[in-house]
């Protein structure tokens, strides 16, 4: 899908680790560059041209990232990433206890070890075991799919159970919203955290979505120019959401970067973007029972398959594909806890994306073949 936006890297190499980060279409990159060029300034605040131009890019970005989750612009407040996004929740919201998924990211089980902080296993009695432990002022915090194995959680499922126990409920959708349609309409969390770079985007960009019915019980965790109406040497006025979470001069090329990668994705449309990934996993899932050698964590529904054997080290694994121009990424994946659970030491995961496509995993087979055989 549209290989020619792409750098030359995607004709050159099988760039097979999108679940990291994602290569930059042309279009992003000289939308970036065009804020550089034609409209250096500050938004939001410069009167004169140049910072109207800017502001009026960044409030379009944020319209862009609205509508591709379904959302109000007003819902939307830019960080730099999903771990500023989860965290500006843990320290801006008042909540009691915390109940997440064995399987978060450490950018979802961190900010939470100064809290009461309960894990759920997410076997067959997932949903019960949450359902036990949650109780009013809660907050669920989950991710959607998983970044080891794309195994995918039934989050319209938690956010019924959150709403009927009063608790709050937010979505790591780092690996979600830049893979299938996603819609804050029919999921109705509280709050969503998700990345830039995992969506075509440039790195420092994130999004904070947030439900009006929370915005202003959620405080800002920094605090400066931008961010208010007005202030004294007492006190200060802050701005409503998003605009009271933004202090400080924005990452103004990144986040209009971002908006672009958003439009960009509308443009394809999410649905054939999840249907082109699901062809590349069937796929993938062929090829993978036909080669000896290497076992694949279960689902690997989304476009995430982790490889590991008991010849080779992951992490050698992903060297010696490296050497056939095979880039995937090799470790725990940040998910340290989880991998003491399978008993696993690491794993070489492969994740695909819109510019993938069957070459590719083609070229990591013959790679793997090639491997097996040295070992």
């Amino acid at each position: 899908m549209r290989e020619e936006d792409f750098p030359e890297i995607v004709r050159n190499y099988t760039y097979l680790d999108s679940a990291c980060t994602t290569l930059t279409p042309e279009q992003v990159r000289s939308k970036m560059e065009e804020f550089h060029r034609k409209y250096p300034s500050c938004p939001g605040r410069s009167g004169h041209s140049m910072g109207k131009e800017a502001d009026k890019e960044v409030e379009k970005a944020r319209r862009e990232v609205a509508d591709l989750i379904g959302a109000s612009k007003e819902n939307i407040c830019f960080t730099s990433g999903t771990t500023d996004s989860i965290n500006r929740v843990a320290s801006g919201l008042d909540f009691n206890k915390v109940v997440i998924s064995e399987r978060e990211h450490n950018s979802n089980l961190l900010p939470w070890q100064d809290y009461d902080l309960e894990v759920v296993s997410t076997g067959k009695d997932f949903l019960s075991e949450l359902e036990s432990q949650v109780e009013e002022g809660d907050l669920i915090s989950l991710v959607h799919v998983s970044n080891l194995d794309g195994l995918e959680l039934p989050i319209e499922k938690v956010s019924t159970i959150a709403e009927d126990s009063g608790a709050y409920f937010m979505v790591d959708a780092a690996q979600s919203a830049p893979h299938k349609a996603f819609s804050v309409k029919d999921l109705d969390p509280d709050f969503v955290a998700f990345s830039g770079h995992k969506m075509l985007g440039p790195p420092g960009t994130g999004v904070l979505y947030a439900a009006e019915r929370v915005q202003q019980e959620l405080d800002p965790v920094s605090r400066g120019g931008g961010a208010v109406y007005a202030s004294s040497y007492e006190s200060s006025e802050l701005k409503e959401f998003p605009y009271k979470m933004e202090a400080g001069v924005p990452n103004t090329s990144g986040i209009i970067g971002l908006g672009k990668a958003c439009q960009y994705l509308s443009e394809i449309g999410m649905d054939k973007v999840e249907q082109h990934e699901q062809k590349l996993s069937e796929y993938f899932r062929e090829r993978i029972r036909q080669l000896s050698g290497f076992e694949c964590l279960n689902p690997g529904e989304d476009g995430l398959f982790s490889l590991y054997s008991e010849k080779i080290d992951a992490k050698e694994l992903a060297l010696h594909l490296d050497k056939d121009d095979v880039a995937v990424r090799a470790g725990q994946h940040c998910l340290h806890p989880y991998f003491q659970k399978l008993q696993v030491e690491s794993t070489a995961r492969a994740s695909f994306y819109l510019y993938n496509n069957k070459k590719d995993i083609e070229n990591l087979f013959d790679s793997l073949r090639r491997i097996s055989k040295i070992f």
